[in-house]
């Protein structure tokens, strides 16, 4: 078939998968109780007030048909409603809502965006004395639709997503082979299909699926030129300037990640470290190194004990009370730092001294790991220990020394007792009969003989590693076996709202956790690179495609994702991703030549790096402390304050006003009325914690509702916000607002 008039369809299935697709995946029906959001003045029991609206965003100008489902039944009296309507401010008819004529099909042709449908009743009555409403018909659902049998979408919005996949089809058409160019239309094909599932509401998900695929085709696109052209699979590089490189990058990122380890203290602005803390000073306290403590393994809870001996040791003056945070996130930023050199060996090892020593560099400025190892937590422990095992797992095939597979089992095990999902290590260790196979062929599907029984004993050795740095999960089994089993409830049951992968297509973490994680253009050319490996087709290459994917299918798998930063569980998979990115880097470097490549290196390492240092500007003075200093300054001594989110908002703890912590176990506290009438003066919210039920899928309207009533409704007092925006457990948004009319008198009076 000729291959121009295959593009040609393409892009005419592409506009067709364009109209269908946003049209069916549009949510058409409207229920008010379930969908406040585009019900106006409409309360959840359904009836049309005078001065009632509709919003419908993304609709096109023409051809959309609102039908609305009425019950006729009226209080109080026998006549009809009586209403008319407008769309777009502009008056379009009357009608009356009859037994006979309950259902109404009002054409909702504008410009307005969203498009808005005013309802005025006519002949309005009362719900009861105490229901003073003047009140229409009451609405069981709406429902948009057009003469397709589906709604039609915003012209720009069908074109830009004609465009989108348009361009899908031309890249696979252009990675295919000519006889099988037809396979180019499947993605028109399937994306109405994909759109229908993601639904109207879930573009974020759709455009980052979209993303992963269009940069694993480039990859595999740039993989295959690169072959043609006769160059190498790997790209080799000088060993000496790779070696600077690679020492630049741990100097860098020690930096990053040393800087302002004593932040917040003797606050608290992570949740989680002030438990730890308080099992160390429990073990201490009592001279015993059983923690009784197993929601996490315990090595993150001995090396801090270690290193806040070597502090005391060393004369390092910290106060006693923050001695124990310092050593813990101390802990953290030591393993984060020496992660960045074991990646730059592996890098040398799997692909290039070059493309190891650019990973390095990458790994070292990445927003996520930076942040992940400031914290007193096990993520940054967990990476490196991971890394670890694929070193030496690595050195004991290349080398042929099955001494240092061994070593590799022992260290699986130091994985699994930094965070429990570390036993996935156990897979790196279990690859090693395939990793001996330098090719991937069908031959290379059955492991070799003489690494099956190294193997299983390096496999024996990771319990053993477990069990060394987290003893008392045999001295203590009892203990363990409950907190284990707490935990891994928890991870399949969900945080605050359980986020299934399907729900959001497998592109939850990609989009909320890896984008932000490593910054837009980074973590483009690391997916171009896993496109990039996957095409090379060799063992190596697809090893570190599944090092990637190793942590990121189980982390959008299970149900647990909480905020605040859910996209910790993720962190593992960054140092791959770093590697696939130089790997494409690598390529572009071989096609365009050295200058391109280095221009490239500059950009993507120069992103993150802004983005890192923003973020490490804010570090010591949060916002948290800022908002403590003015309401200090403004508030009186006396005032009685609510605080939402425990941890996650100023922390008054010196007695400068009466504190009362909301707590969600008892939702009535969070209404407006019971508020205003609490007696308390003022209310400070976090949006660590309330920001979740805005922007977390699945997590009860409830308390959204509740939070948007008082943003709406409470005076606010003042609003501290973070320059560079919220990140981890860093630099919320905090509101302060009035309770009752005397403290924001005295607020304003003060601020004078």
């Amino acid at each position: 078939m000729n291959r121009n008039f295959v593009l040609l369809l393409a892009l005419i299935l592409s506009a067709l998968a364009a109209v269908v697709g946003t049209g069916i995946g549009y949510r058409d029906s409207f229920e008010p109780e379930r969908h406040p959001a585009e019900f106006h003045s409409i309360a959840a029991d359904g009836w049309i007030e005078s001065g009632s609206t509709i919003s419908l965003a993304g609709l096109a100008p023409f051809a959309n048909r609102l039908k609305l489902d009425f019950d006729f039944w009226r209080p109080g009296t026998k006549d009809p409603a009586h209403m008319n309507f407008s769309v777009c401010g502009e008056p379009r008819g009357d009608f009356l809502v009859t037994k006979e004529d309950a259902n109404k099909v009002l054409a909702i042709n504008g410009s307005c965006e969203p498009r808005t449908v005013q309802f005025q009743v006519i002949n309005p009555v009362h719900g009861s004395e105490t229901d003073r409403r003047e009140l229409g018909a009451k609405s069981r659902s709406a429902e948009v639709t057009s003469r397709l049998g589906f709604p039609i979408a915003a012209p720009k919005l069908i074109l830009l997503v004609t465009l989108a996949i348009a361009m899908l089809c031309a890249i696979v058409f252009y990675v295919l082979p000519k006889q099988l160019s037809l396979f180019s239309l499947l993605p028109a094909l399937l994306a109405p299909f994909l759109l229908d599932a993601a639904g109207f509401y879930k573009w974020q998900q759709l455009s980052a699926l979209w993303l992963f695929f269009m940069a694993l085709a480039v990859g595999v696109w740039l993989s295959e030129r690169n072959m043609r052209s006769g160059s190498q699979a790997s790209l080799g590089g000088a060993a000496t300037p790779a070696l600077f490189l690679a020492l630049i990058a741990l100097c860098l990122g020690g930096i990053f990640r040393f800087y302002g380890l004593d932040f917040g203290l003797p606050f608290t602005f992570h949740s989680d470290e002030p438990r730890k803390v308080a099992v160390i000073q429990r073990m201490i306290q009592a001279g015993s190194w059983d923690p009784n403590y197993f929601l996490h393994p315990s090595q993150l809870l001995y090396l801090t004990i270690a290193i806040s001996k070597i502090i005391t040791l060393v004369g390092l003056e910290i106060p006693p009370e923050s001695l124990y945070f310092v050593s813990g996130r101390a802990v953290s930023a030591i393993a984060g730092t020496a992660s960045i050199w074991i990646l730059y060996l592996i890098g040398r090892r799997l692909l290039s001294a070059w493309s190891g020593a650019v990973a390095a560099l990458i790994l070292a400025v990445l927003p996520l790991h930076i942040t992940c190892s400031r914290y007193m937590k096990e993520d940054a422990l967990l990476v490196f220990w991971l890394l670890a095992t694929v070193l030496f797992t690595v050195k004991a095939v290349q080398e042929k020394r099955v001494s240092r597979l061994y070593i590799a089992g022992l260290f699986a095990g130091f994985t699994a007792s930094s965070k429990y999902t570390g036993m996935l290590a156990m897979m790196v260790v279990a690859s090693a009969p395939w990793l001996a196979a330098r090719s991937f062929t069908m031959r290379s599907l059955v492991p070799r003989r003489d690494w099956l029984r190294p193997t299983f004993f390096a496999l024996c050795a990771a319990p053993l590693g477990f069990v060394l740095l987290t003893p008392y999960s045999l001295l203590n089994w009892a203990k363990f076996s409950i907190d284990f089993g707490s935990e891994s409830s928890h991870m399949m049951r969900g945080h605050t709202s359980a986020i299934d992968a399907w729900s959001q297509l497998w592109m939850y973490h990609l989009s909320q956790s890896v984008f932000p994680g490593m910054t837009l253009f980074a973590a483009l050319i690391g997916l171009i690179g896993l496109g990039v490996l996957v095409r090379r087709w060799e063992i190596p290459a697809l090893f570190v495609v599944g090092l990637a994917l190793m942590f990121y299918l189980p982390s959008e798998w299970v149900k647990a994702k909480p905020a605040p930063q859910p996209e910790r569980y993720i962190l593992p998979c960054l140092p791959f991703l770093a590697l696939a990115a130089a790997e494409a880097l690598s390529v572009f470097r071989r096609i365009w030549g050295g200058g391109l490549a280095i221009a490239l290196v500059a950009i993507v390492v120069i992103s993150p790096t802004i983005r890192s240092f923003e973020l490490a500007s804010e570090l010591r003075y949060d916002t948290r402390l800022k908002m403590a200093d003015w309401m200090r300054d403004n508030l009186p001594a006396e005032a009685k304050l609510y605080i939402n989110g425990e941890g996650y908002s100023s922390d008054f703890r010196n007695g400068e006003f009466e504190v009362y912590p909301l707590s969600r176990t008892k939702p009535q506290y969070f209404e407006v009325g019971y508020l205003r009438s609490s007696g308390k003066d003022y209310l400070l919210l976090s949006s660590l914690a309330y920001d979740r039920f805005f922007f977390q899928p699945g997590t009860p309207d409830f308390f959204r509702e509740r939070f948007e009533q008082i943003f709406e409704r409470l005076p606010l007092v003042k609003e501290m916000k973070p320059e560079f925006g919220t990140y981890g457990f860093h630099n919320p948004t905090l509101r302060l607002y009035a309770l009752n009319e005397p403290a924001l008198d005295q607020a304003r009076a003060r601020m004078k």
